[in-house]
Parts: structure tokens; C-alpha cells; sequence
């Protein structure tokens, strides 16, 4: 018991000469405070700014993919190939498959 009252006395004793430390030397004290703050700034903003310019360059590459297919985005192209009867496609046949469409990719 002895031990760890004398532990915190020891901690708290450390802590009041940092502090008194700190307070004489105050301008020694706000330059770490804002070097420390301005490091912190620049390693949180690279993964932020790469982030944006990573989104911005996909978005633009998208773009002009709709521009050259004159499609939307995410479309969907399918082939409809009937190998059962190499019969001509007639009404029915494309009502058949327009209903295999709509089943098979709802949106």
C-alpha cells in the first residue's frame, strides 16, 4: 500500500515540474504544440486529398465511357442466342425473351 502511495506521489510530483517546465518556457512550449498540430494536419490530408483525386479521376473515366458506348453506366448488354431451333425470331420468340430479360435482371 505503501509502494503504490508513494508511486502516485512520485507521478503527480513529475507532473507539476513538466507543467512548471512548460510554463517558463513558453514559446519553446507553442512551437512543439503547433509543430506536433501541423504534422498531425499534413499526414491526415494526403490520404484525403488522394482519396478526392482517386474519385474524381474514376468519375471522369466513367463519363467518358457513357459518352463512347451511348449507354448508361451500369447497363447491362445480353445476347440472346436460341440454340434449340434454328427457327427465325418472330413475336413470340421475342416476347419470350423480353420476359427472360425482365425475369433475370429485374432492375
Amino acid at each position: 500500500m505503501k509502494k503504490t502511495s508513494a508511486r502516485i506521489v512520485n507521478f503527480f510530483s513529475m507532473l507539476v515540474v513538466v507543467f512548471k517546465r512548460l510554463r517558463h518556457n513558453l514559446g519553446l512550449t507553442t512551437s512543439a504544440l503547433v509543430g506536433s498540430i501541423s504534422i498531425l494536419a499534413l499526414v491526415v490530408c494526403v490520404p484525403v486529398f488522394s482519396n478526392a483525386v482517386s474519385s474524381e479521376v474514376l468519375r471522369q473515366q466513367l463519363l467518358e465511357k457513357v459518352k463512347t458506348t451511348n449507354r448508361g453506366l451500369f447497363s447491362i448488354h445480353t445476347y440472346f442466342l436460341d440454340t434449340t431451333t434454328p427457327s427465325v425470331m418472330n413475336i413470340a420468340n421475342v416476347d419470350q425473351v423480353t420476359q427472360f430479360i425482365n425475369r433475370r435482371f429485374p432492375s
